[in-house]
């Protein structure tokens, strides 16, 4: 009864707070500077009337544009609200999705406060008021990951659908926990539903504007001022050597020996699909060439997976540890952040990272990181030297 209560209280609390924070003036759908979801909006709509997204500052895939287009049957302010609605929608899921494969007990109070702190959460927060896709991705991410071991086909097709919207931040998760299902049972049911719906929904795409080459070549993508907004590594190399072709090099080499060290972790300490998870999209933050601070919402898992896991094996240091890690996660992916102080977003992966790799790497899962095989019952040498008639099912275990 005081657990249905809780749970009561949190959902209530939840409520309340969503309604609130929807209702700021300063949250109100379109309102922020450089709204995104207008881009979406317009890039959606462009492609609808003549087959091109590109031209008006949009930088997404064309597939992406496709599947927004249902929204551009309403005008753009109503598409605004039903957006940031779906966008609060996610933010729960991923927050459910999160403490699921973290192992928490499935209630409803424990999924309330993390949904309330990622709304809180400066980064998430003003993604939700630009109308960004970060939070989605991140839910259907992490969906995925908690699926991956039960129905990897499924894992697939919502990994393909995160990659339509922001494949920088889930290609690299989706070769990873394809790799891990080959490895658990030599399967490629993931990387099959992969495949074969990104290429479908490429497909769809291409066959909407049918002079696709000649609709890029006349009207490629391009970024606003992409070397003075983002956050990623090879723009924090370059301006470090005030030389681009020396970050670019620079990213390349350590590029390639952090995802040498992720596989060598990965094929050593046999991590759970949450520790692979975990690791990967902090790995993947670490080697993108375009990234905002919206998009570090996709560390919600890690943050998760380790919180509970340093407060086990630190012992006196558990506390300032966490909150040093807290203090970290709130305050470095700081939003609209545009001078070099933009780049202390890249401690937050590269920290979360070197914690998973020094933590233990046998915590407690929603799901084993593969399939074991049954111990053999004991021999009973009595029985002429034969094995045991005691079935293992009667067994303790």
């Amino acid at each position: 009864m005081r657990l249905a209560t809780w749970d009561f209280a949190a959902i209530l609390g939840l409520g309340l707070l969503l309604a609130w924070w929807a209702l700021q003036p300063g949250h109100q759908p379109g309102m922020a500077e450089g709204n995104d979801l207008v881009v979406f909006y317009e890039a959606a709509s462009r492609f609808a009337a003549t087959g091109n997204p590109y031209g008006s500052g949009f930088v997404g895939t064309a597939s992406f544009a496709l599947l927004l287009t249902p929204l551009t049957a309403v005008g753009v302010d109503a598409a605004a609200r039903v957006w940031l609605a779906l966008s609060l929608v996610g933010l729960v899921g991923l927050s459910a999705a999160t403490l699921h494969v973290a192992g928490v007990p499935a209630r409803a109070w424990p999924v309330c406060a993390l949904a309330a702190g990622l709304l809180l959460w400066p980064a998430d927060s003003y993604g939700l008021v630009l109308g960004q896709s970060s939070t989605g991705v991140a839910m259907l991410a992490t969906v995925a990951t908690a699926v991956a071991q039960r129905s990897p086909p499924a894992a697939g097709l919502l990994l393909a659908f995160a990659a339509t919207t922001k494949p920088h931040l889930v290609l690299l998760l989706a070769a990873s926990l394809a790799a891990d299902q080959f490895r658990r049972t030599r399967g490629l049911s993931l990387a099959s539903g992969f495949v074969v719906v990104s290429a479908s929904l490429l497909a769809m795409a291409a066959l909407h504007s049918r002079s696709w080459i000649d609709v890029l070549r006349e009207n490629p993508p391009e970024s606003w001022d992409y070397w003075g907004s983002t956050v990623g590594a090879n723009v924090f190399f370059s301006a470090l050597l005030a030389d681009r072709r020396a970050g670019w090099f620079l990213l390349a080499t350590l590029g390639a020996a952090l995802l040498t060290g992720l596989a060598i972790w990965w094929w050593r300490s046999e991590p759970t699909s949450g520790e692979l998870a975990s690791a990967v999209m902090a790995a993947s933050l670490l080697i993108t060439l375009y990234a905002y601070p919206h998009d570090y919402v996709v560390l919600a898992l890690p943050l998760v997976w380790i919180g509970p896991r340093v407060w086990r094996s630190s012992g006196p240091l558990s506390a300032p540890l966490l909150v040093g890690l807290g203090l970290v996660a709130w305050f470095a992916p700081i939003p609209a952040r545009y001078d070099d102080l933009r780049f202390s977003a890249l401690m937050l992966p590269a920290l979360l990272l070197a914690t998973l790799w020094l933590l233990p790497t046998k915590g407690p899962s929603s799901s084993p990181a593969r399939l074991e095989p049954p111990p053999q019952p004991p021999q009973a040498w009595g029985n002429k030297g034969g094995p045991s008639q005691h079935s293992y099912a009667h067994r303790p275990r």
